[in-house]
């Protein structure tokens, strides 16, 4: 699934290979030059009138602008094989929480069900090493929010990260992997099966491509991602070096909620989360219950419930519109169209009828989810 022309994805994917030229200078560029293709095709001189383009950027991006390597094509044929959703930053399918943060990257690479823009969605992220009390403390929250039908978002790792993924899967919630390498591969193997799994009711995504090799610091960058793309953090079992902090570091910067399950003192894998407590930097949370009334889920869910009450009887065209959506859990208006075969006016125009119905829920991006 593509949402970008090909000869922009193929100059944006270059864009991203020039080594000091990062997603916030790639933004200054296209925004400067008007599209990645144009990029390529700028001189020096207007290039270095960009933000943050010196000369000696503005040569790398023309030393090798008639070269795009097999390593690009590769990439290319390796999208098309295997139905990766490719999203720019610009684009109207872009992770809406993402958006605003200068320095989200400029290219993202999805494969699954697209869910990343619902309503609710959560990271739940902790140690490698989970105990059983991290382990119960996962299983019971995500059992209780099931109610709410969050996103849960984490990074595919060993421990909590695994752990939340898999208590997603069984109780039919969507789930989303952040991870820190390219789609061309699953680290740890030992959890391929999860991650096939997770493309049915969710996805893995990353900024990664598949030809850069997997370095450590990656696995400390996606972190940015899966602080960005939620409403809040639930940090559940940490060292006070770990991981998870990061995430939480990142959660703050970006003005999310963040809480931490409190553990005992001179507990190795607690003490991370008590520091983020006493600190102020996390909320406390035991119990669903506290993340609930904090992101007011409840109240949320009370409206959504008077909505229902209020659903009229649908005409042929608003029901075949509204059993798509309950179909694919939500969809951009142009998807809806392609599928239907109507024409996108016509699209919005039975949304709007529908929506004023309360059959169907406006979402950022022109995205709409039913109301079931």
């Amino acid at each position: 699934m593509h949402t970008i022309h090909e000869r922009d994805l193929k100059a944006l994917l270059y864009l991203t290979k020039i080594k000091l030229i990062g997603p916030v200078s790639i933004r200054n560029l296209i925004s400067y030059c008007g599209s990645a293709q144009q990029v390529l095709n700028s001189g020096k001189n207007k290039l270095m009138q960009v933000p943050g383009i010196n000369e000696e950027r503005a040569e790398l991006i023309i030393q090798n602008r008639n070269q795009l390597d097999k390593s690009v094509d590769q990439e290319m044929e390796f999208i098309f094989k295997h139905n990766i959703q490719c999203l720019p930053y610009y684009d109207e399918l872009y992770p809406y929480r993402l958006k605003n943060i200068h320095d989200a990257p400029a290219l993202l690479f999805f494969k699954g069900q697209a869910c990343y823009n619902q309503p609710r969605c959560i990271a739940v992220v902790g140690t490698r090493k989970a105990t059983p009390y991290g382990k119960q403390f996962v299983e019971s929250l995500i059992q209780d929010l099931k109610l709410y039908d969050p996103v849960i978002v984490s990074g595919l790792a060993y421990g909590i990260d695994i752990i939340a993924h898999r208590q997603a899967i069984e109780h039919n919630l969507n789930t989303i992997a952040v991870l820190g390498y390219g789609l061309h591969t699953v680290y740890p193997a030992s959890h391929q099966s999860v991650a096939d799994k997770m493309q049915n009711r969710g996805g893995l995504i990353t900024e990664y491509r598949t030809d850069q090799k997997m370095q450590p610091e990656f696995f400390a960058d996606r972190n940015k991602i899966i602080a960005g793309l939620c409403d809040a953090i639930i940090v559940v079992e940490s060292a006070v070096k770990g991981g998870a902090l990061i995430t939480a570091q990142y959660a703050v910067d970006y003005n999310r909620d963040v809480f931490a399950v409190p553990g005992r003192v001179g507990d190795s894998y607690s003490e991370g989360c008590n520091d983020l407590i006493k600190s102020n930097k996390a909320a406390l949370i035991d119990r669903a219950e506290d993340l609930i009334k904090a992101l007011r889920w409840d109240t949320d869910l009370q409206k959504g419930s008077t909505q229902r009450r209020m659903l009229f009887d649908l005409n042929e065209q608003e029901q075949i519109l509204f059993d798509y959506l309950k179909e694919y859990e939500d969809a951009h208006v142009d998807q809806i169209a392609i599928h239907t075969k109507m024409t996108a006016s016509k699209v919005a125009g039975i949304l709007l009828e529908l929506e004023l119905k309360g059959a169907v829920l406006a979402l950022p991006g022109k995205r709409y989810r039913a109301i079931t």
